[in-house]
């Protein structure tokens, strides 16, 4: 049996479902959509499952710190009218990082894996060039933000963020 999660680890979880329940809902049009349902069903579900285990004020506490950590990331973009694709991509830069490095592991059979697999078709339809390198510049320095408050604390994680906007630099358009 897995040793039982601490309260930094179920943050680590739940922010990047989190982040992109936000993009899902700032960024459709049609919020009826049977995909678009379907997928806020389940990263709101994802977003649940790092803290089924807790008491319920102990899940407010941290869904609190949650929504503050992802409140302030992006609160530097604000200025910037960051558009839901761009938020994505951020975050889905963010994560592939992660799962890269072997940070974190998503199931494809998991709420948040199945919620992707329906999200990155639609995210990757609105990159356009001047937005994917932004957005892989700002995952980089909200990923050194949260590293900087003791979060995802694995530097394999930025090495691999920076090796991935190297590499997209690198490639011809």
């Amino acid at each position: 049996m897995a040793p039982p999660l601490n309260d930094r680890q179920r943050v680590e979880l739940c922010l990047p479902v989190h982040m992109m329940l936000s993009v899902v809902i700032a960024g459709t049009t049609d919020p009826q959509h049977a995909v678009v349902e379907e997928t806020r069903n389940l990263l709101t579900e994802a977003a649940v499952e790092p803290l089924r285990d807790l008491p319920q004020l102990q899940q407010l506490k941290l869904v609190r710190r949650v929504k503050r950590l992802h409140r302030d990331l992006l609160a530097p973009y604000s200025e910037e009218e960051a558009k839901a694709a761009q938020v994505g991509l951020l975050t889905f830069y963010m994560l592939q990082a992660m799962t890269d490095s072997g940070f974190l592991i998503v199931g494809e059979a998991s709420s948040f894996g199945r919620a992707l697999e329906l999200m990155l078709p639609a995210i990757a339809r609105k990159i356009d060039p001047d937005i994917e390198s932004r957005a892989r510049q700002q995952a980089l320095d909200c990923l050194r933000r949260l590293q900087a408050l003791g979060y995802y604390d694995d530097p394999a994680i930025a090495d691999r963020l920076v090796e991935e906007t190297i590499s997209a630099v690198e490639q011809p358009k």
